[in-house]
């Protein structure tokens, strides 16, 4: 039995040496020869989903922060956190902060909770946060479901 050859990645030095190794491996990947930055990034380019366009390609996947209080408020991380996901530069925010619907029902002890206290914070004063973080992210991207969020949330 022949002993399994590991190639480690960071050991292809080159961009020539890394599309030969996934040629080898019968991998079909685009790769660049270079970098590209700033407005000419491919990343940096609008696209077309469905009927929608997106600004850029650059997206913020939230995960649960287990930083919210132990009866299942808001924080000023929390707020931060989103803020700086409106700040970012992405242009989607996919998906959004784990809530409970029940106290017994959280994953963590800091796990918000959906309840009426919630719901008067994300529609008044300074934790706006989160209504701040879709405006930015969805300057080009007006999905049904994010427009509702902000109508109710003024």
């Amino acid at each position: 039995m022949n002993p399994v050859t590991i190639t480690r990645i960071p050991g292809l030095r080159t961009v020539q040496s890394f599309r030969d190794y996934i040629d080898k491996l019968g991998i079909d990947l685009q790769i660049e020869d270079s970098i590209v930055q700033g407005n000419a990034s491919p990343l940096a380019k609008p696209l077309k989903w469905n009927d929608r366009v997106v600004g850029n390609s650059w997206c913020v996947q939230p995960m649960e922060g287990w930083d919210g209080t132990t009866t299942g408020g808001v924080t000023e991380p929390m707020i931060r956190r989103w803020r700086n996901f409106g700040a970012s530069g992405a242009k989607l925010i996919w998906g959004g902060e784990a809530m409970a619907v029940r106290p017994e029902g959280r994953a963590n002890p800091n796990q918000l909770i959906i309840n009426e206290a919630a719901a008067r914070l994300t529609r008044s004063g300074p934790n706006h946060a989160w209504r701040t973080a879709i405006r930015f992210s969805t300057r080009n991207l007006a999905l049904p479901a994010t427009r509702r969020f902000l109508q109710t949330t003024k």
